[in-house]
């Protein structure tokens, strides 16, 4: 019997910590459905919260690493999880327009994403994961407007955009590994052009940007392996954490 509780027990703790999460230092570019977690903001260790400095903006986040609040100069944002824990709600503030409502599968994987609004207009966004749990495609009410294909690796290797349910544009990347980290060459066909533009992009070991439009990017860690400062395709960037034990 003690067994079968503890089985029980870790199989809905299991679950309850179910979660789309990306690969950072072996696959940078690869998508989300939607952006609520630590690993979707690319923040590791016990985080509670971190400051963009520079725009005054703070999220906050839970003992499960997920976001309950955004605050910003013009507003909060409020994150609303259920018991097991699989997000149910974004809305910033009680004026707010329009709002956010998800639905989860079973693996507590985003399947539905609802935008809500106070007319009475809703416009529900679906998505879709292969067998590996990886995201494929996400359809605005069941009209196809964005496809993934991943290699070997779990690596993003083709978007697809869908206009009107007609072919946009496409992306295809290719991967090759250094002893500093991924570099990834990304070919963009302009459907409506029929050109081809390519952007090359390298990455450290962690899985952030450190070449790209022809300029380096920089940055200084914290002792758990977080940004704190530097820059991004030239632009400053500073952050300060806050951790649970501090």
């Amino acid at each position: 019997m003690k067994t079968s509780l503890t089985l029980l027990f870790s199989f809905l703790f299991l679950s309850a910590q179910a979660q789309y999460t990306v690969d950072w230092s072996n696959a940078p570019l690869n998508p989300f459905p939607d952006q609520y977690t630590r690993n979707h903001f690319q923040v590791v260790g016990n985080v509670v919260s971190r400051r963009n400095i520079n725009d005054n903006t703070t999220i906050i986040f839970n003992e499960a690493g997920k976001v309950v609040s955004e605050k910003k100069e013009y507003g909060n944002t409020d994150y609303t999880y259920d018991s097991s824990g699989y997000i149910v709600q974004r809305k910033m503030g009680s004026d707010a327009n329009w709002w956010v409502e998800y639905v989860t599968n079973k693996k507590g994987f985003v399947s539905s994403i609802i935008n809500k609004y106070k007319d009475g207009k809703t416009v529900t966004l679906t998505l879709e994961y292969d067998k590996k749990n990886l995201f494929v495609s996400k359809m605005k009410e069941n009209v196809l407007i964005e496809k993934y294909e991943y290699d070997g690796q779990g690596r993003i290797i083709k978007k697809e955009f869908f206009y009107n349910g007609k072919p946009g544009n496409t992306y295809t990347y290719h991967y090759t590994e250094t002893a500093e980290g991924l570099t990834v060459v990304e070919t963009k066909f302009i459907a409506i052009t029929g050109m081809r533009e390519l952007d090359m992009q390298k990455f450290n070991k962690r899985g952030d940007v450190v070449y790209r439009y022809e300029k380096k990017s920089e940055y200084q860690y914290d002792s758990h392996g977080n940004i704190l400062s530097g820059t991004l395709d030239g632009y400053p960037i500073k952050y300060e954490y806050v951790y649970a034990n501090d």
